[in-house]
């Protein structure tokens, strides 16, 4: 639930002064949270008039509506006009109005983003004699600030494959919440894998790769680098690879691929190999275990080394 106080720091129910016929209010419990029970964010009202509130549900609505957990009565204010969440320690919020959510400037319409401590959330923009109507979030758990490598711009979350000398793991774009996948080498492991007479064929590879521009292969979104690790931000296929399909497909149906299916995925693969060459890139490890699918139609090559 969402516990609130008024401006003046009362409880809920005090009288409030209320200016351009908006009323704001928030569920409270029947008895004060336990001890343990602490809010994990803080809306602060942009509008002094208007109470601020605690949050300590992982999921609430926001908007017109009485059943909303935070009450917003303006005819600006969709029934339900925006979603604040939090998964884990990143926070979300998501639009769901008719006339948008501004966060920090910039206008959602049935988007998502990530919100920082202190973003402002704006649900109705200010007109000609009345303020604008929002608050600002506060995350009562701070995290370290981080200056450097990926972690500046990705949520970097758990571990969804790894390999000889590379780890694999979801993250998340803190500034618009599109996920991706990284991949982070370790450099000396690599090393000694590879037996490498040139110490950059690495960094050399990765340079290459980012020059590709393909439907089927994989693209690259970031790169950065330190003395230990070298780590690449992927676009994010969540349909697993060809070689699990194929397998499971066979078990499931004691047959393999129809011949159109099986035409269309070496289709793809052909276009994509053309198109490499046409660059001067070889793959040199293309199977289908470094295949994978976006969808049931859609391969995209991956794990070029």
């Amino acid at each position: 639930v969402a516990s609130c106080v008024n401006a003046k720091g009362g409880p809920k129910g005090a009288p409030v002064p209320m200016t351009q016929d908006a009323t704001w209010a928030a569920d409270s419990p029947e008895e004060e949270p336990s001890q343990g029970e602490k809010p994990w964010a803080r809306l602060v009202a942009i509008n002094q008039n208007f109470p601020g509130c605690e949050l300590l549900e992982d999921e609430v609505l926001v908007g017109r509506r009485q059943t909303n957990k935070v009450q917003v009565n303006h005819v600006n204010v969709s029934g339900i006009h925006c979603k604040i969440y939090r998964n884990d320690d990143v926070v979300f919020i998501c639009d769901m109005s008719r006339n948008g959510t501004t966060v920090e400037g910039k206008r959602l319409r049935k988007e998502t983003r990530v919100l920082e401590d202190g973003s402002e959330i704006v649900l109705v923009p200010s007109t000609k004699g009345n303020k604008k109507i929002g608050f600002h979030i506060h995350l009562t758990k701070k995290k370290r600030k981080i200056t450097t490598g990926p972690e500046v711009k990705y949520d970097i979350r758990d571990e969804i494959g790894s390999g000889a000398f590379a780890q694999v793991k979801l993250c998340i774009n803190r500034s618009t919440g599109e996920k991706f996948a990284i991949k982070i080498v370790d450099k000396k492991r690599f090393k000694l894998k590879n037996h490498s007479a040139r110490p950059d064929a690495l960094k050399s590879e990765v340079r290459i790769l980012q020059q590709l521009d393909h439907k089927n292969i994989i693209k690259i979104e970031d790169v950065y680098e330190d003395e230990e690790k070298l780590s690449i931000v992927l676009e994010l296929v969540e349909g697993g690879d060809l070689f699990d399909s194929i397998i499971n497909h066979y078990e499931a149906n004691d047959r393999g691929f129809d011949e159109q299916k099986a035409k269309h995925i070496f289709s793809q693969l052909i276009d994509a190999t053309e198109y490499m060459h046409e660059k001067k890139v070889a793959h040199r490890d293309l199977k289908p275990e470094n295949i994978l699918l976006k969808d049931a139609d859609t391969v995209k090559i991956s794990d070029f080394g």
